[in-house]
């Protein structure tokens, strides 16, 4: 019959089992999915500045990191005031060479912390 609601019998509580069942696949499902996302990643950054002797900061200075464990280079250039950012690295030693026309280049090797 159309529209009536089946009394508590073996075809109704099989039904919501399937529903009961169905439902924590889904959410298990969904949760296998999410977990990578919320998995928390560990890297750091390099910012500071490139002066000269009297503190003046130097524009367009080339600054280079790289791993000592893995060899990944990232670089980047000064802005007009000096100041460098080199995000999103990953946590180890990394050596830091700075170049910039009529200096003399520099390298110094520092040790990159996570949220630094």
């Amino acid at each position: 019959m159309v529209g009536t609601k089946c009394p508590r019998s073996v075809e109704c509580s099989a039904d919501t089992q399937s529903h009961k069942l169905l439902r924590l696949v889904v959410a298990c499902v969904l949760a296998l999915m999410v977990s990578p996302v919320l998995h928390g990643q560990a890297t750091g950054n390099f910012s500071g500045n490139v002066t000269d002797k009297s503190g003046g900061g130097i524009p367009g200075a080339t600054v280079i990191a790289t791993s000592q464990g893995t060899g990944l280079t990232r670089d980047t250039k000064t802005d007009s005031a000096g100041h460098y950012l080199i995000p999103l690295l990953p946590v180890g030693i990394y050596t830091v060479h700075v170049d910039a026309t009529g200096f003399q280049s520099a390298r110094i090797a520092k040790s990159e912390t996570a949220d630094r």
